[in-house]
C-alpha cells in the first residue's frame, strides 16, 4: 500500500475530461477532447470544421508521462479507379502497405449477385464481366467498397494499409503526453507562430 498510494493519488489528479485547441492556421480550428476514466480507459476525439473522429483505449502513467494505448488501430483501404482502353477485362490490383499481394479475397457484386475471387501471384484479379461494387477481406475483417456503379474497363487499385496510425498518434505525433505540475501538456509546431510551442490541456470536468 505504501508503494501504490502515490500512484493512486497522482492518478486521481489526472482523471477527468480535457480539451485542447491547436494553434494552426487559427486558434480553435482543430480541437481534441480526452476523457480519462477511473478504470484506466480513455476516449479520444478530434473535431474540426468539417469532420470528426473518435478512438478508445487504455492509459497508464510512466514517470512524468501519460501513455495512451489504443484498443484497436484500424486498417485503411484506399481505392484508385482508372479507366483503361482494355475493353475485354476489368482488373483489380491489390496492394498491402505498398506491396502487391496475392491471396486477398474479394467479393464482386454484379447486379446484386456476389462472386468471390482471390488475387493471383501478381496481386491481381482479372474479370471479364462488369461489376458495380465489391467487398475486400483482410484477415477476418471485411471492408465494403461502393465507389461507382460503372466499373466498365477499369483498372482498380486497392491499397490496404495495415500499418495505419491510430488517431492519437496522427493528431499528437506520439502516444505519450507529458505531465508538468500535474497538468497535461503537448509540444507541437504552431503554423501561425512558425515555431514549436508547449501548451496545456484545459480540464473541463
Amino acid at each position: 500500500m505504501i508503494v501504490l498510494a502515490p500512484v493512486l493519488i497522482f492518478s486521481q489528479v489526472i482523471i477527468g475530461n480535457y480539451q485542447f485547441s491547436f494553434d494552426l492556421y487559427w486558434k480553435g480550428h482543430t480541437n481534441i477532447y480526452l476523457d480519462l476514466k477511473k478504470d484506466y480507459t480513455y476516449t479520444f476525439k478530434m473535431m474540426d470544421d468539417c469532420s470528426g473522429e473518435i478512438t478508445t483505449g487504455s492509459w497508464k502513467i510512466i514517470g512524468n508521462e501519460l501513455l495512451l494505448t489504443p484498443s484497436v488501430i484500424p486498417d485503411k483501404v484506399i481505392i484508385d479507379p482508372t479507366k483503361t482502353g482494355n475493353k475485354k477485362n476489368n482488373i483489380i490490383e491489390i496492394y498491402r502497405n505498398s506491396d502487391l499481394k496475392k491471396g486477398i479475397r474479394v467479393e464482386v457484386y454484379a447486379f446484386g449477385k456476389p462472386k468471390t475471387y482471390t488475387s493471383d501471384f501478381k496481386g491481381q484479379i482479372c474479370l471479364k464481366e462488369n461489376y458495380d461494387s465489391l467487398n475486400v477481406m483482410v484477415g477476418n475483417k471485411k471492408y465494403t467498397v461502393h465507389e461507382s456503379n460503372d466499373f466498365t474497363n477499369t483498372l482498380l487499385r486497392l491499397y490496404i494499409r495495415t500499418d495505419n496510425k491510430d488517431l492519437v498518434y496522427r493528431m499528437l505525433g506520439t502516444d505519450r503526453i507529458k505531465i508538468i505540475n500535474n497538468r497535461l501538456s503537448i509540444t507541437y509546431r504552431s503554423e501561425r507562430k512558425k515555431k514549436y510551442v508547449t501548451e496545456f490541456f484545459e480540464k473541463i470536468k
